[in-house]
């Protein structure tokens, strides 16, 4: 399995420089720059994938991941009137898992969606550089919900986009709420700070941000 695995990635990989080559090949002026950026956001998706960087929003890597499929199949699109093996076999092969085993992908993401939490409760910046989030999270297979914190780090250069460096639930009990905790800046850039607001239940607790 994990042999097929590979060699299906190389597939769409080969497949995909071979698309992009045909996409970009005799572009000139504006059709040349609408295409670079047509391929750049396809690319967005596995650069956010790769380096953990994101939009400095709760469904930014939704977004992103959505802009990228959507310029993907616009991509193919354009290829089919250049080369139509190489367009089919682009829409084909990423779309092969789910015609294989449809019914355990889509559950599998389906428990993915329900069980992370999105939407926050709580949010906001620690330092310019970190910032944070509290969401509410279901644990799986019926366990109780839980607050989990979300710590980033957002570069100084470019404060709309952001890196999560840590999550975890929040460590004043295990159905603490964003009212029993207190996140802020610790001794250091490389830390962050929760202190519980009872102070029986323990803290304060140090969160590396590095």
């Amino acid at each position: 399995m994990i042999l097929l695995g590979g060699l299906w990635v190389l597939a769409i990989l080969a497949d995909f420089v071979w698309a992009a080559w045909l996409l970009l090949r005799h572009s000139r002026g504006w059709n040349a720059g609408w295409r670079a950026l047509l391929l750049l956001a396809v690319l967005l998706a596995p650069l956010q994938f790769a380096s953990d960087y994101s939009l400095a929003t709760p469904f930014g890597p939704f977004a992103i991941y959505g802009v990228a499929c959507l310029a993907y199949v616009v991509m193919m699109i354009v290829v089919w009137r250049r080369n139509r093996v190489a367009a089919g076999l682009g829409l084909a092969l990423p779309g092969a898992p789910l015609l294989v085993g449809a019914h355990g992908i889509l559950l599998a993401v389906a428990v993915g969606l329900g069980a992370r939490g999105i939407r926050p409760v709580a949010e906001g910046r620690i330092s310019p550089t970190v910032s944070y989030r509290i969401v509410l999270s279901h644990g799986l297979f019926g366990a109780t919900p839980y607050y989990e914190y979300k710590i980033y780090r957002n570069p100084r250069w470019f404060p709309l986009i952001q890196k999560k460096v840590t999550n975890s639930a929040l460590p004043c009990g295990w159905q603490s709420e964003p009212k029993d905790d207190v996140i802020g800046p610790g001794r250091d850039e490389t830390q962050v700070e929760i202190r519980c607001t009872d102070p029986q239940r323990g803290g304060p607790f140090e969160i590396p941000v590095r």
